[in-house]
């Protein structure tokens, strides 16, 4: 049996040198940390990294299986101009 892997919507941001930019996601329960840094690459990338900065998370969790089924549910909604 597999290990479900849970997640949480969470805000983090990178500083600029205009200031700081800010993004949400759902992001795997351990990186989920308030304060925790993030860096969005790949491993093997030697380059100067981009630490991100989570900032809050949600209280609530939600199983990848759940996310997977509902990724493009804004694909079938009406926009407000349609009614």
């Amino acid at each position: 049996m597999s290990e479900t892997t849970y997640y949480k919507h969470c805000t983090y941001k990178l500083p600029t040198s205009t200031g700081e930019l800010m993004e949400t996601a759902y992001l795997p329960e351990k990186l989920a940390v308030v304060g925790k840094k993030i860096y969005f690459g790949k491993k093997t990338q030697t380059t100067t990294k981009e630490l991100w900065e989570v900032v809050s998370v949600s209280d609530l969790r939600l199983p990848e299986s759940y996310l997977l089924d509902h990724e493009r549910d804004y694909k079938t909604q009406r926009e407000a101009s349609d009614i």
